[in-house]
């Protein structure tokens, strides 16, 4: 989907219950062009992800997979520009420090914010720019900054990619809302470098892992436009609960489960036709 297809799009189109966005120009691009964007929950939601097998993949990485661990999140902070991948010791440090700069901003613990990073390999991220970005996001936080969210995540993607659906919920309709950053070094075992997949859904922490699982294993694994893979690769899943699924029993309903494996797919073919 274009810029400007996404200017077009009915206000509120991308708008999920739960969450906030911010974005900023912290000048890690050459072009200008906006850099760190913000995701953030109105309190501390399921999280699950799926992350690259690279063998040398990068620190946000290694700090997105710990923060995952506990299965909950409060917030995502993400750069363009510099994918803080090959950096040592101080690439950790400065993934931790993207946390600390955007908990501070927020008012919560730097253990409930997961970091991603994409651009330019090798090269130490300018953490003052940084910084001073994440500030500025954090007082640009609104509902609908969705859009500008997938514009500020790009690299040397043509075009941003966002996508939405519904379901039908127990009290009313249930949103999905993909967003995703990718052009190129796109192959199977994570087949873009960042997907954001949100929801309002009253997911558990092991629900929302599956259904990590199950957009990787449906959409991005099976592409491959020029046989590599990324250090940065990374996919999310968070879902705020301020909405309710019918359920049978405890079981996750195939219709949500369906609709987000084709949020999937769809991200994967706006992937694919920029690469």
């Amino acid at each position: 989907m274009k810029k400007r297809e996404v200017e077009r799009a009915e206000q509120g189109a991308f708008e999920v219950p739960g969450f906030s966005f911010g974005t900023a120009t912290a000048g890690l691009k050459e072009s200008g062009a906006p850099d760190i964007g913000l995701i953030v929950a109105s309190r501390s939601v399921a999280a699950g992800g799926v992350f690259t097998r690279n063998r040398f993949r990068a620190a946000p990485v290694d700090l997105a997979v710990q923060r995952l661990t506990a299965g909950r999140l409060r917030a995502l902070v993400v750069n363009s520009g510099n994918a803080n991948a090959c950096t040592g010791p101080r690439g950790r440090r400065d993934a931790q420090a993207m946390c600390v700069a955007a908990a501070a901003c927020l008012g919560i613990a730097p253990s409930d914010v997961a970091p991603a990073s994409t651009g330019l390999i090798g090269a130490p991220l300018a953490m003052g720019k940084v910084q001073r970005g994440i500030r500025a996001a954090a007082r640009s936080l609104t509902p609908s900054g969705a859009a500008d969210f997938a514009d500020a995540i790009r690299t040397t993607d043509a075009f941003a990619k966002i996508v939405a659906t519904t379901v039908p919920g127990r009290d009313g309709p249930v949103r999905i809302l993909g967003i995703a950053k990718g052009a190129g070094m796109i192959a199977p075992e994570m087949a873009t470098l960042l997907v954001f997949v949100l929801s309002d859904a009253d997911l558990s922490p092991l629900e929302a892992r599956r259904v990590a699982r199950a957009i990787a294993g449906s959409s991005f694994n099976e592409l491959s436009v020029d046989g590599d893979t990324s250090t940065n690769d990374s996919l999310f899943v968070l879902a705020s609960g301020a909405a309710r699924l019918r359920r049978t029993g405890r079981r996750l309903p195939e219709n949500f489960l369906a609709a987000a494996k084709q949020i999937g797919r769809d991200l994967a073919v706006l992937v694919a036709r920029d690469g």
